[in-house]
């Protein structure tokens, strides 16, 4: 599936690299600077009891970190200043501050210091990547598909499903011909996203391909997407039968991408590998090639990371 271009931003060091300051410190200038009588967490409660909220269990500083970590998330992450979390949240502003600041400082939080806003930081990412069994997969995968995008020489994804359906980059491998266009980590893109939605979705049992139907629908991308709901389950169908699935031109024009599910030992499927480029460089004619080394690399995931006797295998239907 091809994807938005969008450049890999990593501000975390920006302040640092400036007179060795670091990237939160210029946090509190103009609206965003929290002076001493802007409250305490003390006026927090006030602000609660007052709008007849309850305070829920736990340290305060911790819930509120969640909460803005959450509320980024919410909003897209989109960049926030610091007043509007504060006011999104009613936290006071000192309080607020202050988090953000040594949020940004250990990199779970990206700190612009030209518009004064933060987003979730990259260090979330890496954080989350181990999440996984034995916190092997995503490393595993990563050895994998630096050695598939070296010899297709093209962009290999690593992508996994979150809760909410999206498909989160979780690690990325560029080829030596590969141009800097596709996803980067941390991107989420839709359950219906073509190449991956069709990877992930055919070795799912056809109650969750109907509730992942009936919550997202498939809106058109292209003139090429598919929007109907039997054609979607009869390209799974085909998926299965030949172990990867394709999209040519289902999500840009301009974009093919053919992509691998990796099984874990009850046969689902944990992560997905995306080989992903201009269809120029990825004609149908190759994608067969591409898809047998891309089943070759998730085989061999499965087999590093679960060391079952029993491993699973790309069976087709």
């Amino acid at each position: 599936m091809p994807y938005t271009t969008k450049e890999a931003v990593d501000r975390q060091g920006k302040g640092r690299m400036a007179a060795g300051r670091n990237p939160a410190d210029d946090a509190g200038g103009g609206e965003d600077r929290a002076g001493p009588n802007d409250g305490s967490a003390a006026d927090d409660g006030a602000r609660r009891r007052a709008s007849g909220a309850q305070r829920p269990a736990g340290v305060p500083a911790v819930l509120h970190t969640a909460a803005i970590l959450r509320h980024l998330q919410s909003k897209a992450n989109q960049p926030m200043a610091m007043t509007e979390l504060a006011r999104d949240l009613q936290i006071n502003n000192s309080t607020c501050f202050n988090i953000l600041r040594t949020l940004a400082h250990e990199g779970f939080l990206d700190y612009d210091p030209d518009t004064r806003r933060y987003r979730l930081g990259m260090g979330l990412v890496e954080l989350a990547s181990m999440v996984d069994d034995h916190g092997q997969l995503v490393n595993a995968a990563l050895i994998h598909a630096e050695q598939v995008a070296e010899e297709v020489r093209q962009a290999c994804l690593i992508v996994r499903k979150a809760s909410d359906d999206s498909f989160v980059v979780v690690g990325k491998a560029d080829g030596p011909g590969s141009l800097k266009l596709t996803a980067t980590v941390g991107d989420r893109l839709p359950p219906y996203g073509a190449v991956l939605g069709k990877a992930y979705f055919a070795w799912c049992d056809e109650q969750e391909v109907d509730r992942m139907l009936q919550g997202h629908g498939l809106p058109a991308r292209t003139e090429s997407s598919i929007t109907g709901y039997e054609d979607f389950k009869r390209e799974l169908d085909r998926t299965r039968q030949r172990g990867y699935s394709v999209s040519v031109g289902e999500y840009y024009d301009e974009y093919n991408a053919v992509g691998v599910p990796v099984l874990d030992p009850d046969g689902r499927p944990s992560l997905v590998l995306c080989v992903t480029g201009l269809a120029s460089r990825i004609p149908p004619r190759v994608m067969p090639f591409i898809g047998a080394r891309l089943r070759r690399a998730a085989m061999a995931i499965s087999r590093d990371v679960y060391r079952r006797a029993d491993r699973p295998v790309l069976r087709s239907a």
